[in-house]
């Protein structure tokens, strides 16, 4: 309904209106106090994309025994992390075997290993609950996912002893890097396996597991990633270092620091056509 007013009204309808306007600025000002206390926390965060949980495949090792791996899928653009709990576990207990809970962004393959008995039977399910949704992730070996034919032979990586320093010190970082072997020979003549390129070895750290943030380096970000033979690569890690060939000692070697104290697991990737990978633990005193 339209409501006119006169054009000289008296001071006392106009002291009504100013208090009418006054009082709905306030209003409007403690609603907008209020959705900043509930959401501001989470700025953004109605553009947060899934994180999905991933059976990669299973590899035979040499004993008879298996490894199950496990991979994510982030579809945010930056790391996201999801603390051990009932957003982050495995099944059957503990759920605690050795998961992420930083995640990079992008296809992460082979985030973490689970070994098994040469008779295993049962299977592994990994529950990733993140932005509202859940994704579940089922492994065993009954699956033909065998990750021990197709892909050239990764270069080899040790990340080193693990190191215990204090907040206001730097972990040095002096990963072992190998070059890739040559494949052996198949007994199958129809199969012909994918040999390494020969290309520079990338080697990339980021954070594994740990309370705080870890920054590589001298503070720089880790550069871009080009594009890989099928256009879709994502990087491998938060710091990238590009080694010389032929190898030399210093191959992967960096600093890191730690913004709070506590136990971090740090994870290097050494990648030319395929990648391996391993942990370090750093215990960071106050």
């Amino acid at each position: 309904m339209l409501r006119f007013f006169p054009a000289h009204s008296s001071p006392a309808e106009s002291a009504a209106r100013s208090a009418s306007a006054a009082h709905a600025a306030r209003r409007f000002a403690l609603t907008l106090i209020a959705a900043v206390f509930l959401f501001g926390s989470r700025t953004g965060a109605q553009f947060e994309k899934t994180l999905s949980a991933t059976f990669d495949g299973w590899s035979h090792l040499a004993d008879g025994s298996y490894e199950l791996v496990f991979g994510y899928m982030n579809r945010n653009a930056a790391e996201v992390e999801v603390p051990l709990g009932p957003a982050n576990q495995l099944e059957p207990a503990p759920a605690d075997h050795g998961q992420p809970t930083n995640f990079l962004p992008g296809r992460q393959r082979a985030a973490f290993r689970i070994p098994v008995p040469a008779n295993f039977k049962g299977k592994y399910i990994w529950t990733v609950t993140y932005a509202g949704t859940t994704q579940v992730a089922i492994a065993s070996l009954d699956q033909n996912y065998s990750l021990d034919v197709g892909d050239p032979e990764p270069p080899g990586v040790k990340a080193g002893a693990d190191q215990t320093i204090r907040l206001s010190e730097a972990a040095t970082l002096s990963p072992i890097v190998t070059a890739p072997l040559p494949p052996p020979a198949s007994t199958n003549p129809d199969v012909v396996a994918r040999r390494s390129s020969g290309a520079r070895i990338t080697v990339w750290w980021s954070k594994f597991r740990g309370p705080g943030m870890v920054t590589f380096g001298d503070g720089e970000a880790a550069a871009a990633a080009n594009p890989g033979p099928t256009g879709r690569e994502n990087p491998m890690g938060s710091f990238r270092l590009t080694c010389t060939a032929p190898l030399e000692a210093s191959c992967g070697t960096t600093r890191a620091r730690f913004s709070v104290a506590g136990t971090y697991w740090l994870r290097v990737v050494a990648a030319e056509r395929s990648a391996s990978n391993a942990l370090m633990k750093v215990v960071v005193n106050p």
